[in-house]
């Protein structure tokens, strides 16, 4: 697998980390496709205003190849997600209109259009262009990663947590992030049947470790934390082997990489 994950490398997803801390709910092939589309964006110039429309084209080949699926399947996951799309709105938090407990926030459809061209196996797509701030042109305070990393998870909310982690990632090559349970369950919009943590482990925590340590770069621990005799928080460390192998590489030519260990909490 990590053979893998080197030989690929090359489309990035950057997204504003206020995207990445957002709340909503996509089913697996809606992120594939946004991650395609994301990955297409082109760069802005600093200082350019965005002017990209927002419209992709996503061909079941491409679809196909990136997510290692024959032809026949990549076209009913195209369809079949893009027919869910009717409804999905992605919220953006905006703490500074808070009132107490009342909390502001913007509220978005993802996309604007949708497309279908099956005899020429070709899908068009019109993310709401107000998204476009949140995929393009920014320089500070965003989250990257690789498609090549997320292409072999297959639950969206285990997706959503890789996100969050490549979020305070960054350049390094381990880290770690404390996340408090309700957090994860408004911004991942987990089921209500998610709410007994016996449940929430196994069905959220259990699976993220499975999927993420033999399927990504990352590797992942947990530890929870009480509050009182409640579970309230959880703190992940990470290692990404692949930028820890390139530092010690670096440091036996007589390099000196920074790698500095840092904590997080949301």
């Amino acid at each position: 697998m990590q053979t893998a994950i080197t030989k690929r490398r090359g489309r990035k997803v950057v997204q504003s980390n206020q995207l990445t801390e957002a709340a909503y709910s996509l089913t697996r092939d809606q992120k594939r496709i946004l991650y395609l589309c994301m990955s297409k964006m082109p760069n802005v110039p600093e200082g350019e205003p965005i002017t990209h429309d927002g419209k992709f084209s996503i061909t079941v080949a491409e679809y196909a190849e990136i997510y290692d699926l024959p032809s026949s399947a990549a076209s009913q996951d195209i369809r079949a997600a893009l027919s869910r799309f009717r409804g999905k709105e992605v919220t953006i938090y905006r703490p500074e209109f808070d009132d107490g407990d009342d909390k502001g926030y913007d509220a978005y459809p993802w996309l604007v259009k949708r497309s279908v061209r099956p005899s020429i196996g070709v899908y068009e797509i019109s993310i709401n262009q107000e998204l476009m701030p949140l995929m393009a042109g920014l320089r500070r305070n965003f989250t990257v990663y690789d498609i090549i990393e997320v292409n072999s998870i297959t639950n969206p909310l285990v997706m959503r947590l890789y996100e969050t982690l490549c979020q305070f990632r960054g350049n390094r090559s381990e880290g770690t992030i404390t996340l408090a349970v309700e957090w994860i369950r408004e911004r991942y919009q987990l089921p209500a049947s998610y709410n007994r943590m016996p449940d929430f482990r196994k069905r959220f925590l259990d699976v993220a470790i499975q999927e993420i340590n033999p399927k990504s770069p990352l590797r992942v621990s947990v530890t929870e934390k009480k509050t009182g005799r409640s579970i309230t928080h959880l703190e992940f460390k990470f290692t990404d082997t692949e930028r820890k192998k390139a530092i010690e590489k670096a440091s036996e030519a007589g390099e000196d990489p920074a790698h500095p260990k840092e904590s997080n909490t949301l």
